[in-house]
């Protein structure tokens, strides 16, 4: 059965605005650290494809904030991946507070694979390393 990966991280004040809590903005790199590193403990790092002129990018995401975070806040970040198409993948992430798993936001997360500025299949190693993450989107 496939599973969530989980990421901790912490919010730290540089996150925050003037309003005390996670600016919206912020969200997206907190979601982006979470699936670096994602990838970096699944042996896939960015940099190897990088370096085989493959660029494993965001074409869209689409986030729904559901409570605040404030400094200080333990998050847990979970990812799986709800679509895996030849040349696009779809990872799916929920940030929560740790300990009471509190849902802070949700995103939907579609990327693309590109090579010398057009689309192209992603990496065969990639798919396999991720594949134990796939929960098909029927399944929500």
């Amino acid at each position: 059965m496939a599973e969530k990966y989980m990421v901790p991280l912490k919010v730290r004040n540089y996150h925050c605005d003037s309003y005390g809590h996670v600016n919206n903005a912020q969200y997206l790199i907190l979601l982006e650290e979470a699936r670096t590193q994602f990838m970096d403990d699944l042996g896939c790092p960015l940099e190897t494809y990088l370096k085989q002129g493959l660029y494993i990018t965001v074409t869209e995401i689409h986030i729904k904030y559901r409570k605040p975070a404030v400094t200080g806040d333990r998050l847990d970040v979970f990812i799986w991946v709800p679509v895996m198409k030849r040349a696009q993948v779809k990872f799916q992430q929920e940030i929560r507070l740790s300990g009471c798993g509190e849902l802070i936001a949700t995103a939907a997360v579609t990327c693309a694979c590109i090579k010398n500025g057009k689309p192209t299949a992603m990496p065969q190693d990639f798919l396999e390393m991720i594949k134990p993450y796939y929960i098909p989107e029927e399944l929500f």
